[in-house]
């Protein structure tokens, strides 16, 4: 309960400050994830948020703050874009991952290549994204 009233901020402290690595790791479990990833990855989001909630430049924003590249799940690391650490289609990879953990149903993803797609001006690599990038299974189907 505590949970749905803390910040992402909090969230993410609160989760790296857990003092047993084994409870970091059973939550991590639930999202296939190594717990140092997690906290990794929680520690970026939270730095993205906070651009956004700032009204922040992101499309073409080099992120000073990044996220471990996860070794698994292969799903998740395969889509990732390990030559572009510092841009945003990293983000995006690990945010429709998780969201298809927490909502399954969800067509985020779907909705997120139409809205590329529909900005011809905002440059693909700029964003670091991969050539062909949405036509990998992780874009094109329900789940990673």
């Amino acid at each position: 309960m505590a949970a749905e009233i803390m910040s992402l901020g909090q969230l993410s402290k609160w989760y790296s400050n857990l003092r047993l690595r084994a409870d970091r790791g059973w939550i991590a479990k639930i999202y296939g994830l190594d717990e140092k990833v997690l906290v990794s990855i929680t520690h970026h989001l939270t730095y993205v948020r906070n651009i956004c909630a700032h009204h922040g430049r992101l499309w073409n924003k080099q992120f000073t703050v990044t996220m471990t590249v996860p070794n698994s799940p292969s799903s998740l690391r395969l889509t990732m874009n390990a030559a572009a650490p510092r841009k945003l289609y990293n983000t995006l990879a690990v945010l429709g991952y998780l969201i298809g953990i927490i909502a399954p149903g969800s067509e985020w993803r779907k909705h997120l290549v139409r809205l590329i797609a529909s900005c011809p001006l905002a440059e693909p690599a700029a964003m670091g994204l991969p050539a062909g990038w949405q036509e990998m299974p992780a874009w094109r189907t329900a789940s990673f």
